[in-house]
């Protein structure tokens, strides 16, 4: 048998590393949502948090990775690397770890904030958040959680 050129083993791979790349993402960004999003009628009255930015940084690491993606696999295709790409990526990948850690934070405050029932501080959420960002294991513990709050009745007058 003759050796494959390592692009041509890079290209046989590519492809499924992509799909699955946007699958993790996407599931991540999901369960982001429905928690930053849905747990929002479980907090008390007269308290509310802000979900606009939270949801446009959702959005924002999927679009980068699509994107971003594309790029890799143009420059595994066709074998020449871009400069300029890079120097595209690289601003926007920062900004995309940035939109990935307060999409983090806004969902640990929200978990908590509902568990507490009160407006809570940085060093009440913080266990949450790591939980979030080390996600297999974290969501073994926190999803159990959310499955209770989810599940107990919602109190008269509340939203």
């Amino acid at each position: 048998s003759h050796a494959l050129p390592l692009q041509e083993v890079m290209l046989e791979y590519a492809h499924y590393i992509i799909i699955a790349g946007l699958f993790a993402t996407c599931g991540s960004v999901l369960w982001m949502w429905s928690v930053g999003v849905g747990l929002q009628r479980h907090l008390p009255d007269g308290l509310t948090l802000p979900t606009g930015t939270f949801k446009l940084s959702l959005l924002f690491p999927v679009c980068y990775m699509a994107s971003a993606l594309g790029f890799v696999h143009h420059i595994i295709t066709d074998g020449t690397p871009n400069f300029l790409v890079f120097i595209l990526i690289f601003p926007l990948h920062i900004l995309s770890m940035g939109c990935q850690f307060y999409s983090i934070y806004v969902v640990a405050r929200t978990l908590k904030t509902v568990e507490l029932q009160k407006k809570v501080m940085p060093g009440e959420y913080i266990l949450e958040f790591f939980l979030i960002w080390f996600a297999l294991v974290g969501l073994w513990i926190l999803q159990p959680k959310i499955n209770k709050i989810v599940e107990q009745p919602q109190l008269p007058g509340s939203a």
